[in-house]
């Protein structure tokens, strides 16, 4: 839901300076293209590779990899999210209009890969593209809401579990769960997800304003600045290295090592620190690999851009 809301906050400036043509262009070639060729590049290294090392190469020719073209769900809802808030916006001026029209609209984005994702990542974009927007005309008093934020998040999280998950039930009714649960679970899920976003984003302005002096040190801000114009390629890398590699070697290196003990039985370590640090060397790490594509002239072709 952050980066969703993040995502839609961007499109706005995008959306803001470009006609209609020209927005559905530059939104297939920086979303579609990478999705398409990162997503052939996720299926060479993973099962392609994984498969000649047992003899086998028949899965670089059969077509399989247009099975992976989901993998990279969160693009497919940028790009789903974007496509419809474009098309409502730009030819519908009108205010109540353009909100009526998204709703209605709402259920096109399931129509693209992902649909679950896609339907609950959409009200997290249009809201981001519209506090762009009104951000200035909005009332002091709103602004200021964001403080109830901070304790009404850690209560709500008391109530999250598994069921909460939108990889676990989905949106619709299932044989689990009737209509009027799936309606309670999905207002929940909803509503903790913006205001998690709201949270997290007030946390960083008041530590913003807190250690202002420290991050605009040159080697920091540079960092932090590179990281965030390459998220998107980082994010595409990232689901092979994470979801396949890692879950293969890392758990027989920490066997080895004899500590995976350490990370099992305590998720506090796990979680709030193991997690980070490793989050922090994969970013860096495919950082420099997403620099050296450049170098090879590749990478314009697979991001887009």
């Amino acid at each position: 839901p952050l980066f969703m809301l993040v995502s839609g906050y961007l499109f706005f400036f995008s959306f803001s300076k470009r006609n209609l043509k020209e927005l559905l262009i530059h939104r297939v070639q920086s979303l579609l293209q990478p999705i398409v060729f990162c997503s052939f590049f996720n299926f060479l290294v993973t099962t392609v590779l994984f498969q000649a090392m047992n003899g086998k190469i028949g899965a670089a020719f059969n077509g399989n990899w247009l099975n992976n073209l989901s993998s990279l769900w969160f693009l497919w809802s940028v790009l789903a999210a974007s496509i419809v808030t474009a098309i409502v916006c730009k030819k519908v001026k009108r205010l109540p209009g353009q909100i009526v029209l998204l709703l209605l609209m709402a259920p096109i984005v399931a129509i693209f890969p992902n649909m679950n994702q896609n339907i609950y990542m959409y009200p997290y974009f249009v809201i981001g593209f519209y506090f762009a927007q009104y951000k200035d005309k909005l009332p002091a008093f709103l602004h200021k809401m964001k403080y109830l934020s901070l304790p009404v998040f850690p209560i709500l999280l008391g109530f999250y579990d598994k069921k909460h998950y939108i990889y676990i039930t989905g949106l619709l009714p299932n044989s689990d769960y009737s209509l009027p649960q799936m309606l309670v679970i999905d207002a929940y899920r909803w509503f903790i997800g913006l205001v998690g976003s709201v949270f997290v984003i007030t946390l960083l302005q008041i530590l913003y304003q807190q250690v202002t002096i420290k991050l605009k040190n040159p080697l920091i801000s540079t960092g932090l600045s590179a990281i965030g114009k390459n998220s998107l390629q980082i994010y595409a890398f990232s689901v092979p290295f994470l979801s396949v590699y890692l879950s293969r070697f890392f758990p027989k290196a920490l066997s080895l090592l004899h500590i995976e003990n350490i990370f099992a039985k305590n998720i506090f370590v796990y979680s709030f620190g193991f997690t980070l640090l490793l989050a922090v060397a994969y970013a860096v790490v495919l950082y420099f690999i997403v620099k050296l594509l450049y170098k090879l002239k590749v990478a314009k072709i697979m991001f887009g851009k």
